[in-house]
């Protein structure tokens, strides 16, 4: 019998990966986990909010939790402009083991059976990429694309 895919059961999966992201910084300002600026990142495409920071913030004094916390297991949510300085330097690498092994688990539990179009082919929905771009947000790692002479940056996808 196939083990059930739980939402905490991804989350672990992610965490590990991320505490696994060697140490960049040399110096002593090391209030905030990767980890946890991982996690942050990652929880931005549940809030749909632009301001990971803001939006936990609001959560806690309107609701007196956050998800961060309940959700992410996030001890300290490190405002955006931390994240950004933690995980830019991170080889995207790190991101890949958690991918496949929440795709196999998924897979070995018929969950994206019917995800399936002609054929047997994995149907995927690609309209992330121009949803999550940036004109200005940007890293070495980027998809570079240019759209009426406007410049667009997003994230790689490939494995």
């Amino acid at each position: 019998m196939v083990k059930r895919v739980t939402f905490q059961t991804m989350m672990s999966s992610l965490r590990r990966s991320l505490e696994r992201v060697p140490e960049h910084r040399t110096g002593r300002n090391i209030q905030y986990q990767i980890a946890d600026a991982g996690l942050g990142a990652f929880s931005v495409f549940y809030t749909q909010s632009p301001s990971f920071l803001a939006h936990q913030r609001h959560m806690q004094q309107r609701q007196g939790r956050n998800n961060a916390r309940s959700l992410f297991e996030v001890d300290a949510i490190p405002c955006d402009e931390q994240i950004r300085n933690l995980l830019d330097p991170v080889d995207p690498s790190y991101l890949r083991s958690p991918f496949w092994e929440i795709y196999e688990r998924l897979e070995a539990g018929d969950y994206l059976d019917d995800y399936r179009g002609i054929g047997g082919t994995r149907l995927c929905s690609l309209d992330g990429t121009q949803y999550f771009a940036s004109q200005k947000i940007h890293c070495p790692n980027c998809t570079v694309h240019v759209r009426e002479g406007q410049t667009y940056y997003s994230p790689k996808f490939d494995n």
